[in-house]
């Protein structure tokens, strides 16, 4: 189905985004991002339930207050 194999594209481009932020270290000054990769990961890699906790837990981490 070419929808789905478009699909795989952008979450193949969007995952390459958000991978380049955490070799730059970008994502760990950024609240938003670390969080909006959480979703990302949830949203479209059902499979990937740990590393979604992982990167909030991480998240938590760089920004204690947000208890």
């Amino acid at each position: 189905d070419e929808s789905f194999a478009l699909s795989q594209d952008v979450v193949k481009f969007t995952d390459s985004v958000y991978a380049s932020f955490l070799r730059n270290e970008e994502i760990r000054q950024s609240a938003e991002l670390q969080i909006a990769y959480a979703f990302f990961v949830q949203d479209y890699r059902g499979a990937m339930q740990v590393k979604l906790l992982r990167e909030l837990q991480k998240a938590f981490e760089y920004f204690r207050r947000w208890r």
